[in-house]
């Protein structure tokens, strides 16, 4: 048949080797090839999950060794008959090596995870008393999705995507979205609640302790605030650091103003916030 140390590619039956050496001595053995010796490398079936839901442990069949690959690439995952994996969204194929002797035999799995919906929740801030939608632009994209919201407490719905929110006090909410095909995704979102500033119309800064500067009750909840004081024509004759740690107190360039109704703009320099504008008056 061949002429070679090496022959492929043979059908059942009996096969007589010779082998003659380098002095012309010859020996002859007869072989076998019996085609109902062999192996079947069994990876099992494909599997569908959704994200999250992972890892899952695959376990070979069929033969003494085992090699489980990444199809993609065909990186080694492991040398054993079980292995666990742990893909991303989408489909992700494995090839099991099954070895028994000089046979081998190989199979393939497919496994599909299906992402969960995506989710966009940002935090927001509000006044105490005041109210705002929460959720983002969408809260999550696609259609027929199921919202679930916790706790319930100051919101108008706990099954849209996106409520409206009006707790008493800073809270944090979580929100399920529920895609059509049952895959879950879940986010959190803090709604800060800030209590609203306060402030006088005016001051009278003639020494005697009371009202002698302009006092904002609960600004030092916004650390980033600036406080600004204009005349009518557009001078600026105070202007805080942040926070306003120091209270203005009718001076301007270490001389009394005179008095008057002067004009004020507080940035609390959050953008939930608009600048609050109005007038002041210096009485002495």
């Amino acid at each position: 048949v061949a002429n070679t140390p090496l022959i492929t590619n043979l059908t059942a039956g009996v096969y007589s080797v010779e082998v003659t050496d380098a002095i012309g001595c010859k020996n002859t053995i007869a072989i076998t090839l019996d085609p109902s010796i062999g192996i079947t490398a069994i990876a099992g079936a494909d599997s569908m999950y959704c994200e999250g839901a992972g890892p899952i442990t695959l376990i070979g069949q069929g033969g003494n060794q085992y090699n489980w690959f990444k199809l993609s690439n065909m990186a080694l995952v492991g040398p054993t008959q079980q292995v666990t994996v742990n893909p991303g969204p989408g489909n992700t194929s494995y090839v099991l090596e099954v070895i028994s002797g000089l046979c081998k035999a190989y199979d393939t799995l497919t496994i599909n995870v299906i992402p969960a919906p995506v989710i966009n929740a940002p935090d927001v801030t509000v006044i105490k008393g005041e109210g705002v939608i929460i959720g983002g632009s969408p809260t999550s994209p696609g259609a027929g999705n199921t919202y679930i919201w916790s706790p319930s407490a100051g919101l108008s719905d706990t099954t849209i995507a996106n409520p409206y929110a009006m707790p008493d006090v800073t809270t944090t909410y979580q929100v399920q979205v529920i895609g059509p095909n049952g895959c879950v995704g879940i986010a959190s979102l803090k709604v800060d609640v800030f209590p609203n500033i306060k402030y006088g119309n005016g001051i009278s800064p003639n020494g005697d302790g009371v009202n002698d500067t302009w006092i904002i009750d609960y600004i030092s909840e916004f650390p980033g605030a600036i406080v600004s004081i204009f005349n009518r024509w557009g001078v600026n004759l105070f202007k805080s650091a942040p926070g306003y740690p120091i209270p203005w107190d009718g001076m301007y360039n270490g001389k009394e103003l005179p008095v008057g109704t002067y004009y004020f703009v507080i940035d609390l320099n959050d953008e939930q916030f608009e600048p609050q504008t109005g007038p002041i008056t210096i009485m002495r």
